[in-house]
């Protein structure tokens, strides 16, 4: 039963993973995409992230899980990095996608970030 429950719920972590990090790679790439503004990039990278998530996922995330933000990068000089990073409560928080069991060790949260440079023109 333990190698059974194993065998599904890393299976899951997996899905869940891959999916998180290729929504983060997408909304990243949409910063690249011409906006007006460093601010209209930033939301688009967000809004995109949102939307790069299957609806399992994004169902049972909160507003503040998904986030895009800007700081000038450390190299090269003049350059501003747009960073997307998600969050998704696994086994901890309010409403944990997966049970806790004591045989199945499991993350409580799982994470992705992807970062853009965006030049000077």
């Amino acid at each position: 039963m333990a190698v059974v429950l194993g065998i599904i719920f890393y299976g899951l972590v997996f899905v869940i993973q891959q999916a998180l990090t290729m929504a983060a790679m997408e909304g990243s790439r949409a910063a690249l995409q011409f906006q007006p503004t460093l601010t209209a990039r930033v939301s688009a990278a967000e809004a995109t992230a949102r939307g790069a998530l299957p609806p399992f996922i994004s169902n049972r995330m909160a507003s503040g899980d998904v986030a895009a933000t800007s700081a000038p990068c450390t190299a090269p000089a003049g350059f501003q990095c747009v960073t997307v990073q998600l969050r998704f409560n696994l086994t901890g928080g309010a409403t944990p996608f997966l049970p806790n069991i004591v045989f199945v060790p499991l993350p409580a949260q799982l994470q992705a970030r992807a970062t853009s440079q965006l030049g000077t023109d």
